[in-house]
């Protein structure tokens, strides 16, 4: 847990490094767990995609989370789009501890299987890093312009012009210095965090705090405060404690006046302000009482810290066991029970609510002038006078989620990094050849999920565009597109069983008025350029949805729908924000303001103008309640997915006209939130479903 100072909630933009090679592991996957709509049960597989960070650090070129799926590095400032360091870029493990960058603007990386250094300029290899002989190593952490380094046999610096030479940090006789966590605090000093004890070094100086002047525990955390007082959040046998050296004494507090009951989840401090985060609020601690809650004092421990100057000293032996990072997660701490004989002249702490700026907390961690609170799900906000949305992106782009499903019962998802990810049975996998550009949904003659080969559009950085489909060893080229480089970005795509290709794109091409339109190949690999008759609005994509039927495809978006031919004028056919759409046959359903409305395709059919479906008084009260922006549909049902959950239609007969009399049912159980913002169809009764930070993979109960 890092810490600096800044004025309180202070955001920083500083320019970004581009040097990355994006990379991405598995996403996690939870479940399969039991729900149910109605008669129907499915089971449940979430697929999160940030895992809990360990660690935070921030520099001008970019921000480092550490997590156990890789180091996310994302920029300083405009768009979060990060990318992913892992296995497939050098380093021994997936499962990050922490990150620094050395003065010479060397990555060093410390993994669950080792230690490593990344160069972060191109052409130049970055150097060797020996291990340090500490066995087990739990953190890393640069001061004074050196590595040091933490593990199981304490704290240890790599020497400058000493070839790769680690040298331990002395330590008293018999009384080893234990280390668990480095962080760099205020006044150029780095604390060191033990099982049961902490010291503070400053230059050579180490001043150890240590019982019984501390109060027993494990320091998880420690931050001084602008006066000098330092504090520290402990770990005791399943509860947790403050702990604040004040004017040469340490006093133990307990924080269940301020919590209401949430469990404390870390311990941070900006511009000196120490900050108690809970699973639901950030709390400041201050000593005046106004509009603040008091925190009551436990007891006092006499002592002083012992006062020592550390020197290097010979190697020690390395431990027998494999040098392999174990940080045991963190948990949260509920308070300890307050006793009833509390010092009466301990000094007053206040614990002051902050504006929330967040749903949940699970951690808390801090770098520089900058705070992150880690969401479960939600990845990192970034928290200063202004906040910052931090997370990997792969499945949290509003723009409609994309699926293919192949013959073997696989189901393919693109993530927003360019990667496809296969998920089989609940297990999900990263295919490895490259990023695409889109993912083709493909279509039988009625609009149903077709499945076979997955398709996707692959792009060149020199515009090269050509569709492909993924095979175990690299890819299956099917068609180039001609003319490529006036094609900026392929977005998505979709292509029916007749062989006719669509493919919403940006570029510079003359028939684009807009600098978007539609690519058309016909079957016989012909290629035609369409105009999309849709304005964009603001920051919104103009075409979010594409529908193909046969020589025609339907675009929609948040200025309404649009029939496209692929020879031939352009048409609207419905004015307002359409957040999705579907196709049965002849007939169009789509979601405006979270209501259902249908549209026969056939122009010479009567009366074939938008109009909302009519319900049953059940039916409307769920799909009301459900607030849909995703649709989704197989041959007898259709599925809604909105804030107020997923919701269940049983068709009774496979057409159009028995819409209204479908019987609708709200999808419940289970242990997680089956919310989502958007729902596709797959093939033999898979659903998947996205909300932001996750996949929701449903697939029919045998």
């Amino acid at each position: 847990m890092r810490f600096g100072r800044s004025s309180l909630w202070h955001l920083g933009s500083v320019a970004a490094a581009t040097w990355f090679i994006a990379c991405r592991s598995a996403p996690n996957a939870t479940g399969p767990e039991a729900v149910q709509a109605g008669d129907h049960a499915f089971q449940l597989t979430v697929l999160e995609d940030l895992s809990r960070p360990h660690d935070v650090f921030r520099t001008a070129q970019g921000v480092y989370a550490s997590t156990d799926r890789g180091l996310y590095v994302y920029p300083t400032s405009g768009p979060p789009r990060p990318t992913r360091l892992g296995q497939a870029s050098g380093l021994p493990s997936d499962n990050v501890l922490a990150a620094r960058l050395l003065p010479d603007d060397t990555l060093a990386v410390l993994s669950a299987r080792g230690l490593v250094a990344l160069s972060t300029r191109a052409g130049v290899s970055p150097p060797e890093l020996p291990a340090p002989p500490l066995g087990v190593l739990y953190d890393i952490e640069v001061y004074d312009g050196l590595l040091y380094a933490c593990g199981e046999l304490g704290l240890a610096r790599l020497e400058p012009g000493t070839a790769g030479l680690w040298h331990t940090l002395s330590d008293l006789p018999s009384t080893p210095l234990t280390c668990r966590a480095l962080q760099v605090g205020p006044n150029d000093t780095l604390f060191v965090l033990g099982e049961s004890s902490f010291a503070q070094l400053d230059g050579d100086v180490v001043r150890e705090h240590g019982a019984p002047a501390l109060p027993e525990g494990r320091p998880r955390a420690v931050v001084e405060a602008q006066g000098g007082d330092l504090f520290v959040l402990l770990e005791r046998e399943g509860h947790g404690e403050l702990a604040r050296f004040h004017a040469g004494t340490w006093w133990s507090y307990s924080w269940a006046n301020a919590t209401g009951g949430a469990p404390v989840v870390g311990l941070v401090a900006q511009a000196g302000v120490p900050l108690l985060v809970t699973s639901s609020a950030v709390l400041a601690l201050r000593t005046e009482s106004r509009g603040g809650t008091p925190l009551t004092a436990t007891s006092q421990h006499l002592g002083q810290p012992l006062l020592y100057r550390a020197t290097p000293s010979p190697m020690r032996t390395p431990s027998s066991r494999e040098n392999v990072g174990q940080r045991s997660d963190d948990v949260a701490l509920a308070s300890a029970d307050v006793p009833s004989n509390a010092p009466a002249s301990a000094p007053t702490l206040y614990a002051h609510a902050l504006p929330q700026v967040g749903v949940a907390y699970e951690a808390a961690l801090a770098s520089g002038d900058w705070v992150y609170l880690a969401q479960p799900g939600r990845g990192l906000l970034e928290v200063g006078e202004a906040r910052r949305a931090l997370n990997a992106g792969d499945f949290r782009g509003r723009r409609s989620l994309t699926l293919a499903v192949d013959a073997h019962q696989g189901t393919w998802l693109r993530a927003d990094d360019g990667t496809l990810v296969r998920v089989e049975r609940g297990v999900a996998r990263v295919y490895p050849h490259g990023r695409t550009s889109a993912l083709l949904e493909s279509v039988d003659e009625e609009g149903a999920p077709l499945a076979g080969d997955p398709w996707v559009v692959l792009q060149s950085p020199g515009g090269e565009v050509w569709l492909a489909s993924p095979t175990p060893h690299g890819w299956v080229e099917q068609a180039r597109m001609p003319d490529a480089q006036d094609i900026v970005s392929v977005r998505f795509g979709a292509r029916t069983s007749h062989g006719h290709v669509w493919l919403l794109a940006n570029g510079g091409r003359a028939e684009w008025s807009r600098g978007y339109g539609l690519a058309h190949r016909d079957p016989s690999g012909a290629w035609s350029y369409v105009d999309v008759p849709l304005e964009p609005r603001g920051a919104l994509d103009a075409v979010t949805q594409l529908v193909p039927y046969a020589d025609m495809a339907i675009a929609a978006g948040p200025q309404g729908l649009a029939r496209v031919t692929a020879q031939g004028p352009a048409e609207r056919l419905f004015r307002g924000p359409v957040s999705d759409v579907e196709r049965i046959g002849r007939t169009l359903l789509f979601l405006a303001d979270g209501n259902l409305f249908e549209l026969p395709l056939d122009p010479s059919v009567t009366g074939s103008q938008a109009h909302a479906v009519v319900l049953g008084e059940d039916a409307s009260d769920v799909v009301r309640r459900t607030n849909a922006f995703g649709l989704a549909r197989t041959a007898t049902h259709l599925l809604l997915a909105g804030d107020g959950g997923l919701a269940l239609g049983m068709l009774s007969e496979p057409t159009p006209s028995e819409l209204s009399d479908a019987s609708w049912d709200a999808l419940v159980g289970g242990g997680n939130d089956v919310q989502a913002h958007d729902v596709e169809a797959g093939a033999r009764g898979t659903w998947v479903a996205r909300r932001d930070g996750a996949v929701l993979v449903l697939t029919t109960t045998p």
